[in-house]
C-alpha cells in the first residue's frame, strides 16, 4: 500500500493498514487534526504534495550495489551489538536481540510489534514527552511507522548497544522513524540509532522522534553516527 497524500483519510487507512488498536487510531487523527489547527501552512516548505505519505517497500530485493555505503557495515556489525533493527522506508525488514538480553527481560522490538506485543506500556508512554503541539510533531504522529521500542528493567546493564538502521530506499518518501525507551531504576544501555540512503536529485523527508522514560540512577546513550556532534549520554535521577 502506497499513500500520495497527506490527508486525514489516509491517517485511517494506515491505522487500519497496520490493524492497529482504537486508541492508536484516535491518537492519529487527534494528531492530524492539530496539525491542521496548528497551521498547516507552516510545512509549506517541505512540499508535501511532492512526497508519498507512507511507502510499502516492493516485493523485490535492491541489489547491494544500489545500497547505502553504511548498509552493509551494519549487518556486518551484527556480533558487536545486542541487537539490531533494519527498516526500509516504512517498513522493517528484520530485527533481532540476544538471547542473553531477552532472557533478562530486555525488550527491543520495531514499535508497531511492541503495540501487538506489550500494547498497555505502548499506550503508557507514546506521545507523553514529544506531543503533537508543533505542525511537525502533529504530522510525525499521525504518520509515524516502524521505529524502535527498548524497555530495560530495573537494574539490567547492557554493555554492548542496540542498533537500528532506518534506510530510505526510495526517492520521494516520507518516513516518521518513533522511539520509544523505557529504562527502569538502576539500568544502563546505549542505542544507536543511523538514517541511510543513496544520494537523490529527488526530493525526500525523514522526521523522527524520541521518546525516554526513565527511573532513578539510570544511564542512557543516544549516539547518531551520520551526526558530527558526540553520542548524547542522559543520567537521570527522579
Amino acid at each position: 500500500m502506497n499513500m500520495k497524500e497527506f490527508s486525514r483519510s489516509n491517517v485511517e487507512a494506515l491505522s487500519r493498514f497496520k490493524q492497529e488498536p482504537t486508541w492508536m487510531r484516535d491518537l492519529r487523527l487527534e494528531a492530524w487534526d492539530a496539525f491542521i489547527q496548528l497551521g498547516k501552512k507552516e510545512c509549506a516548505d517541505l512540499a508535501l504534495e511532492t512526497l508519498h505519505a507512507f511507502i510499502e517497500p516492493p516485493q523485490t530485493a535492491v541489489p547491494a550495489h544500489q545500497w547505502p555505503l553504511d548498509l552493509q557495515h551494519a549487518l556486518d556489525e551484527r556480533g558487536d551489538e545486542e541487537g539490531l533493527i533494519i527498516q526500509r522506508d516504512c517498513t522493517v525488514l528484520s530485527r533481532s536481540i540476544s538471547k542473553e538480553q531477552a532472557k533478562r527481560g530486555v525488550i527491543f522490538t520495531d514499535l508497531d510489534g511492541a503495540i501487538k506485543m506489550v500494547p498497555e506500556i505502548v499506550r503508557n508512554h507514546f506521545s507523553r514527552l514529544a506531543k503533537p503541539t508543533t505542525p511537525l510533531t502533529a504530522l510525525h504522529t499521525a504518520f509515524w511507522s516502524g521505529g524502535t521500542f527498548l524497555y530495560v528493567p530495573a537494574h539490567v546493564e547492557v554493555r554492548l548497544p542496540f542498533h537500528t538502521c532506518y534506510w530510505m530506499s526510495t526517492p520521494k518518501a516520507a518516513i516518521f522513524a518513533h522511539t520509544v525507551i523505557i529504562a527502569e531504576k538502576g539500568s544502563r544501555v546505549s542505542l544507536i540509532g543511523e538514517f541511510l540512503s543513496r544520494d537523490w536529485t529527488e526530493r525526500a523527508l525523514s522526521c523522527a522522534a524520541a521518546e525516554m522514560t526513565v527511573g532513578r540512577k539510570v544511564a542512557v546513550a543516544l549516539f547518531d553516527p551520520n551526526n558530527q556532534a558526540d553520542a548524547a549520554v542522559l543520567a537521570v535521577w527522579t
